[in-house]
């Protein structure tokens, strides 16, 4: 409806007017002339919609009848030539001002990707960043260079991907939203070198220069989370103080009983003020961790798993791609796409 609105709309700011079906028989019969910037508008079913475009342009719509003898060929009407240009639901305003002007226009239906599977959104995963160029360094395998964390938000703005909020994350996971086939999540781990105000401050100027939005899953006791205030930077749960291996190996928050879990997690909850979502340290998860995130009415909770993101997957294990100091913008390129 919008669309054809659109179309109607620019037809008449171009001054156009429409003919009626005895008007163009006797035009094409040599009977008439007809003064430049006249359309015939022909639909295959009348309804209140065309009824009402008629009303409130003061144009006029035909119904086509098989009768006129025109042919499809997206070239323009002439006396000897009696063709048809066919304004498809995929057909865009500049061909359809091409079709006002008489010029021929080639169209073919747009290739539609086979969604089976599902969606999938990718989402990334950063920990910490340093200016190489200023000399700074970093010896972790999770440490990246501002320059390239720069090189991956030009890709994204220049291919047109809609870099999402955990907010609409969260609503498109649970069905509430629908969102460009082009999405990613941008998130950060941890809240140390170079994310905060108080470490070095390169994540949150570099976001707000690109006007991007992005998650940090902040260790809520280890650091003030004044420290992170942006209008571009989410801050999320990463424990209060559970960032460590526990007895069993794994993530403390997965070797503590649940009230321990859920004890630590309220912590966090009283500082950050949202409980949206959660990312598991080092990645590692337990069924005790979930239950307390469950009763605690976390909506999601991520980890790795190097794959996009589906609405199928469980929304307490959502898989992200951990980016590491050695990555390529071609890898960057084949992680997104």
């Amino acid at each position: 409806t919008k669309v054809f609105e659109e179309e109607i709309k620019k037809l008449i700011d171009e001054g156009y007017s429409t003919i009626n079906i005895n008007e163009y028989n006797n035009f094409i019969n040599s009977s008439i002339r007809l003064k430049p910037k006249r359309v015939l508008l022909l639909t295959t079913e009348e309804n209140d919609l065309t009824k009402k475009i008629e009303d409130q342009y003061k144009i006029e719509i035909e119904l086509y009848d098989s009768k006129l003898n025109i042919k499809s060929s997206n070239k323009k009407a002439t006396v000897n030539n009696s063709n048809l240009y066919e304004v498809k639901s995929y057909t865009p305003l500049d061909n359809f001002i091409k079709m006002l002007k008489g010029e021929e226009v080639k169209e073919s239906a747009p290739v539609v990707k086979n969604t089976s599977r599902g969606q999938g959104v990718a989402v990334l995963n950063y920990h910490f960043f340093y200016d190489k160029s200023k000399g700074e360094t970093c010896n972790e395998t999770i440490c990246l260079d501002t320059k390239k964390f720069r090189e991956h938000l030009d890709y994204l703005k220049e291919n047109n991907y809609k870099v999402l909020t955990m907010s609409e994350f969260k609503d498109w996971m649970y069905g509430k939203l629908e969102i460009p086939e082009k999405s990613v999540l941008i998130t950060i781990d941890d809240g140390a070198m170079g994310t905060g105000k108080h470490n070095g401050n390169l994540l949150i100027p570099i976001l707000e220069e690109y006007k991007m939005p992005a998650t940090l899953f902040l260790i809520a006791g280890w650091w003030d989370i004044n420290n992170y205030k942006s209008k571009y930077l989410t801050v999320q749960s990463h424990t209060y103080d559970m960032h460590q291996y526990g007895s069993c190996g794994r993530g403390q928050i997965n070797c503590s009983t649940k009230e321990q879990a859920k004890a630590d997690l309220k912590k966090s909850i009283d500082i950050i003020g949202n409980k949206d979502s959660f990312c598991f340290p080092f990645y590692y998860t337990s069924e005790t961790a979930i239950q307390a995130l469950k009763e605690l009415d976390f909506k999601l909770a991520f980890v790795g798993g190097n794959k996009k993101a589906t609405r199928s997957d469980n929304k307490y294990l959502i898989p992200r791609y951990p980016i590491l100091s050695d990555i390529t913008l071609e890898g960057f390129k084949k992680m997104v796409n």
